[in-house]
């Protein structure tokens, strides 16, 4: 193994997420075809940043990146228990 190996997967999905804008669509393709994840994989981590409330899923495979006040304004109308 050398000192300069490739990064991890995580590491490029880190990369790909950073680069999102407020408003752009980012699909379960792009992450797998620019990180090698599994579909699955790239799958659980969006819907996670949706239920999160930085991403809003707009199909099967689709999600948009929301704005931090759209985040703020999506978690303040969620129930508190």
């Amino acid at each position: 193994m050398t000192s300069e190996s490739s990064p991890s997967p995580w590491d490029r999905l880190q990369d790909v997420l950073a680069t999102v804008k407020r408003g752009q669509k980012v699909t379960v393709d792009r992450i797998v075809d620019e990180t090698g994840l599994s579909a699955e994989a790239a799958r659980m981590v969006l819907d996670g940043l949706a239920k999160a409330g930085l991403f809003r899923r707009r199909s099967e495979n689709v999600f948009v990146r929301l704005s931090r006040l759209q985040s703020l304004i999506g978690l303040s109308a969620l129930p508190v228990s």
